[in-house]
């Protein structure tokens, strides 16, 4: 929470994939090294932790400036969503390896085991990723032309830092509508990590952690309810639904409907749907119902992913870093808080007082879905357009190829075109095309995205 905001402007700063992958290269090594800490002292393990924490925080604000230069606007939903479909899938490998890694090799096994895989991902990504689609030597010419005409800007760092209207941000309703969506969010999934295990041993008298052998009588899901997976369905579910609300999402928004309306659409799907079956997790008397209630609410809020979590790339792409540091600096609040609620509310662990954990949880995601309804967009706003005194962009002259999929069909015409030297491919119109593109010009194209 701490260095949330710090690291938006950090990441915004300096090179968004140097930032990231150095921080995720140094809580790595801390994780290593967090075994040694332990047998040490608890001062040390503390420190440790704490600056692990900090490092980690620089992790979010820097995959939206990676997302700023390399998603297209047409497809930030996706790949959005395919970014950060990583931490639930990472969550549910997490917590189904650890119990058998620490039973069969011992506890430390884990902290060296995803501190090695953290230095290796560091080693590949380094290799592999370039800041901008323009320093990329990975790409052919087409996939580069079309990624930076789509997004139509580029921007020096050093220049998005000195200009941002911080008074603007501030004082803008669809921000504080994302800051309020993260809010939510962060309540509900610290929520279901933390308390499912606690709930079920409380509500429904068992515990994971002293399960005997299931009963020939009892079903296997009821037994499944009962295991240390339960805590896992959630996060697996969410692993799935994520990247899929990602995909319709922007299919949603090629062919029927604004990215104002989708964004608010998956938004209500994701706190919505959770609302209502967390209700059922509070209120039934059976655990199966509980389990298929948690498993969907909380499966269903990968939707929200889609929603609130790909809006900072449309209001103001220059400053997604930034806003991200915002939202989910302020939003992390929602996950420090809800263990003390929740910790306080059922000091006498009955049912009633579970119950009024989850009728809380409910309310919190239906004004989150009220909230960003009433004040969300979709729209890039103006205060994140370009200085008037910053030098312009011009986009790289298209290529037919590099256009075949957003509206130009003739290939013949641009070859003709890029080989008369007295007329400028952006300057074709409807008539150089045996079929009428989208988009009669490179400039309305550009206007357009």
């Amino acid at each position: 929470m701490v260095l949330q905001i710090p690291a938006g402007i950090v990441a915004t700063r300096y090179p968004a994939t140097l930032v990231y992958s150095l921080t995720t290269l140094g809580s790595s090594v801390i994780n290593i090294l967090l075994p040694l800490c332990i047998r040490s002292s608890a001062e040390l393990t503390i420190v440790a932790r704490v600056l692990q924490g900090l490092l980690e925080g620089f992790s979010y604000p820097a995959c939206n400036g990676i997302l700023s230069h390399w998603a297209p606007p047409l497809e930030r939903s996706r790949l959005s969503t395919i970014v950060f479909c990583g931490g639930f899938f990472g969550s549910f490998l997490g917590l189904l390896s650890s119990g058998w890694l620490s039973e069969r090799f011992g506890w430390p096994v884990m902290f060296y085991l995803y501190g090695a895989l953290g230095v290796a991902w560091f080693c590949v990504f380094t290799a592999c990723v370039s800041e901008k689609p323009s320093s990329d030597r990975c790409i052919t010419d087409e996939e580069r032309e079309y990624i930076e005409i789509e997004i139509g800007e580029s921007f020096s760092s050093k220049h998005v830092i000195s200009t941002a209207p911080w008074l603007k941000i501030f004082t803008s309703m669809p921000v504080y509508a994302i800051i309020v969506a993260n809010f939510v969010r962060n309540w509900t999934f610290y929520l279901m990590i933390t308390e499912p295990t606690k709930y079920f041993d409380d509500v429904f008298g068992y515990g994971m952690s002293k399960l005997e052998p299931t009963p020939k009588a009892e079903t296997c899901f009821n037994h499944a309810a009962k295991v240390a997976s339960l805590p896992l369905c959630p996060h697996l579910v969410m692993s799935v639904v994520v990247p899929v609300s990602g995909v319709i999402a922007d299919e949603l928004r090629k062919r029927w409907l604004s990215t104002t309306a989708v964004r608010k659409i998956f938004n209500t799907l994701g706190f919505g749907v959770r609302g209502l079956f967390l209700l059922g997790v509070g209120y039934t008397s059976d655990a199966t119902t509980a389990t298929v209630c948690m498993i969907i609410g909380v499966g269903f809020s990968g939707c929200c992913m889609a929603g609130y979590n790909a809006n900072h790339l449309d209001i103001a792409p220059r400053y997604a870093s930034c806003l991200m540091g915002l939202s989910n600096g302020i939003g992390t609040v929602g996950s420090i808080l809800v263990p003390i609620v929740t910790m306080q509310l059922v000091k006498d662990r009955s049912r009633a007082s579970w119950s009024n954990v989850f009728l809380i949880t409910s309310i919190i995601n239906f004004v989150g879905v009220i909230f960003y309804a009433m004040f969300a967009s979709g729209e890039k706003h103006s205060w994140a357009e370009a200085p008037a005194d910053e030098e312009p962009w011009e986009p790289p002259t298209p290529t037919a190829t590099a256009f075949k999929d957003v509206g130009y069909d003739n290939e013949e015409v641009f070859e003709a075109l890029e080989d008369d030297t007295s007329r400028n491919v952006a300057d074709a119109t409807p008539a150089d095309f045996s079929k009428s593109p989208l988009f009669p010009t490179r400039a309305n194209f550009v206007q357009q995205s």
